[in-house]
């Protein structure tokens, strides 16, 4: 991707067919430039890639099969090689836990600095109380009924008092509806307690950021001094900040990256994605070995 940013960045994909459900590895390159930036800086660009690595990760890939770690060749010489894997978390340790993906566990330990973010489903905001309502979905996925109840809502402690946001627009037409509007409706966004810093959107770098405030119950993202209000929409939403704490045996599901540890069945983990679940009745049956699916509703 050619940007004139000083910043470039470079994204390898895996070679194999996967679902659109994918991992990136994306390096910061740093070029000579021939003249001074001070925007976007390099702090920026770290959460940038959050936001998009969180709506890859998760938001895209709850429409589609997670690769299972048994379709990596795993032997002696397959410690370290990177890993995808996705399942229910089953035990909980202080550094460690454990997730079940079919009928095999694996044990989990949080690399140094590893980020823990919860993928919101319908999200609702409960500022005063400082916490997030979200969905909890299904686990494993099943036909639902159309007689079935509503989905439980779970309640979500906020991270922190203080929260910033960075929602990425698209392209020209995108940013000038939605910066003209009133109220500004977002989605893809990235909820944080780290402060990537004021931006407004440009057709070179097309997103938003800057720190959350609420007044008069209207939630606004505060840019230069200047106060927009805006409303936080479903789609592709997360939050981070989180801890291995949130991670509830038998009530949560990741979405992690990682590496192979030296264990047989052990992954370090370089990032995790978590959400809510109700665990069904057929939770114990065999899958045949084929990875679980997960509803993005």
């Amino acid at each position: 991707m050619q940007s004139n940013s000083p910043f470039c960045f470079r994204r390898r994909m895996p070679h194999t067919q996967t679902p659109p459900f994918r991992f990136f590895r994306i390096t910061i390159v740093t070029q000579p430039s021939n003249h001074q930036r001070t925007e976007p800086t390099l702090k920026t660009f770290h959460f940038i890639i959050g936001i998009v690595i969180c709506i890859c990760e998760l938001g895209l890939s709850l429409e589609s099969h997670a690769q299972t770690p048994s379709a990596v060749e795993k032997n002696n010489e397959a410690a370290a090689r990177p890993v995808r894997l996705q399942g229910l978390v089953t035990d909980r340790k202080k550094y460690s836990f454990t997730v079940r993906q079919d009928e095999t566990e694996y044990t989990v330990k949080l690399g140094d600095g590893a980020p823990v973010g919860l993928k919101m489903n319908k999200p609702w905001f409960d500022w005063e109380n400082e916490q997030v309502v979200v969905d909890a979905v299904r686990f494993p996925t099943e036909p639902t009924p159309k007689t079935e109840t509503p989905p439980k809502r779970v309640a979500v402690k906020l991270p922190a008092k203080q929260l910033y946001l960075i929602s990425r627009l698209g392209d020209a037409a995108r940013i000038k509806e939605v910066m003209a509007a009133e109220v500004k409706r977002l989605n893809f966004y990235l909820v944080t307690p780290d402060d990537p810093g004021p931006h407004f959107p440009t057709d070179e770098d097309p997103y938003l950021s800057g720190s959350l405030s609420v007044k008069d119950q209207v939630v606004r993202v505060e840019v230069n001094q200047q106060s927009l209000p805006v409303k936080l929409g479903f789609r592709y939403a997360t939050m981070n900040g989180f801890s291995i704490v949130e991670l509830v045996p038998g009530k949560t599901e990741v979405f992690l990256s990682g590496l192979w540890g030296e264990g047989e069945r052990e992954i370090l983990a370089t990032s995790i994605l978590f959400q809510p679940v109700i665990a069904t009745a057929s939770l114990t049956s065999s899958s045949n070995g084929r990875p679980q699916p997960v509803a993005n509703q």
